[in-house]
């Protein structure tokens, strides 16, 4: 079993600001994450080499401790196109959590997503995977109430 390093209190902690999605083309993306799943815009504006910075988040509401985690949408260039839906090796990229499992499926799907995995229920949470108009899988997850 491996140990919990001693990280000394002087250490300051760390919190999960984007997660980057390469993408084919910023307004798809936009529009699919939006209407699938609920995104909002943090901050869109353009880059010095004339692209975008297009960050996208869930969730909180502006001002809440997490209102600022989110997605960054990165248009990929080049050899990096090959990797767009591809870059977690097969797996799930991310998890959303949601209060309704079965809505988010729907979601998805009329915005254009496929699902991969129909939602199942099992030790206590309803779960289902799904992907993105590029093919970036995501786990849609409902806990049953009282589980962290």
């Amino acid at each position: 079993m491996r140990s919990t390093p001693d990280i000394s209190s002087a250490t300051p902690p760390l919190t999960l600001g984007r997660l980057v999605v390469l993408v084919r083309d910023y307004d798809a993306a936009l529009d699919f994450y939006s209407t699938a799943f609920g995104a909002r815009v943090l901050f869109d504006a353009p880059s010095p080499t004339g692209d975008r910075y297009l960050h996208v988040g869930f969730g909180a509401e502006a001002g809440q401790p997490d209102a600022r985690t989110g997605i960054w949408l990165l248009r990929a260039t080049g050899s990096d196109l090959e990797l767009v839906g591809r870059q977690a090796g097969g797996q799930p990229l991310a998890v959303f959590y949601t209060t309704d499992v079965r809505a988010a499926v729907e979601r998805v799907a009329a915005a254009g997503g496929r699902v991969v995995r129909p939602v199942v229920t099992a030790d206590g949470a309803s779960f289902a995977h799904v992907t993105d108009l590029y093919g970036n899988e995501f786990v849609l997850v409902q806990l049953a109430s009282g589980m962290p």
